[in-house]
């Protein structure tokens, strides 16, 4: 493996583990807190983007990362 294919291994190595400490500080902020405990990643009612926000509304997850994949899985990115 040459030295650029190894460093490009380890910087995709590092921004994975960003991703990870992004991810579980959000899973944290939802378990610690006293409304729902569930969350959901949607595009906006107002057309302005989308909300990954804590919710009861059905459709919503007790993982962070379950609401994250159920938009990945269900819209083609365009």
């Amino acid at each position: 493996m040459g030295l650029g294919k190894l460093q490009e291994r380890i910087e995709k190595l590092i921004e994975l583990k960003k991703d990870k400490e992004r991810l579980d500080f959000l899973q944290t902020l939802l378990e610690q807190g006293t409304y729902t405990k569930r969350v959901i990643l949607r595009n906006s009612s107002t057309g302005r983007g989308f909300r990954l926000h804590e919710t009861s509304k059905p459709g919503s997850f007790m993982f962070v990362r379950d609401a994250i994949d159920n938009i990945i899985n269900s819209k083609p990115i365009l």
